[in-house]
């Protein structure tokens, strides 16, 4: 996508959803909360060296709560998209969506995402898998031990996750890290404020 003219990338994930058209990903992928949007947002599930085996799908809206969009507030970056069709085809329909829960996380998470800053190159999806850490300075956010680096911003958190299937439950998103703490991921909170928005982009119609 290109934001305030430049162009960036982050992570995101399909959610299931009643219109099967929605994404997830950090708010600040979408919209700088201070008054200005992405353009030319595009989300490629399975990217992989540059390959898009499933197509890809242009935003259609975005549903970021007021909290970010007017104050950059970081406990709340976080968004959903609603994407046009690939090919004539839903992106539900092609990848499906992981099932999304508010206000719960399990002790432990696995992270994913296509960190793009060195060492990594944004061609393919990176993981991590750890317990859950407290925020050192006291908001609702936890962290993860992971050397994600730029790009992971937006992928998903997911509890119960089971690798022999790819399945687990969405219950966070990647959105920052701290100055001095370049190895621990911190996630908004998937309270209130994001079921708001994950509902109304999901009973979103084109």
């Amino acid at each position: 996508f290109t934001l305030n003219n430049v162009q960036y990338s982050c992570s995101g994930s399909a959610v299931a959803s009643k219109n099967r058209d929605v994404v997830m990903t950090a708010a600040h992928c979408v919209s700088d909360g201070a008054g200005h949007w992405a353009t030319h947002w595009t989300f490629v599930p399975g990217y992989a060296d540059g390959h898009e085996p499933y197509g890809s799908y242009p935003a259609r809206t975005y549903y970021v709560p007021a909290q970010w969009s007017a104050g950059a507030d970081e406990d709340d970056d976080v968004a959903f998209v609603v994407v046009g069709t690939a090919g004539g085809h839903e992106v539900g329909a092609a990848v499906g969506g992981q099932p999304i829960e508010f206000g719960h996380r399990g002790a432990a998470e696995a992270v994913f995402g296509y960190p793009s800053e060195p060492p990594y190159n944004g061609q393919g999806l990176d993981y991590c898998e750890g317990t859950l850490q407290a925020d050192p300075f006291g908001t609702q956010d936890e962290g993860i031990t992971c050397a994600m680096t730029e790009g992971g911003s937006g992928g998903p958190w997911l509890s119960d996750f089971d690798p022999r299937t790819g399945l687990g439950v969405i219950t966070g998103v990647t959105t920052f890290r701290y100055s001095g703490q370049g190895r621990i991921l911190y996630s908004a909170d998937l309270g209130p404020v994001a079921r708001a928005s994950y509902e109304r982009a999901s009973s979103s119609s084109l």
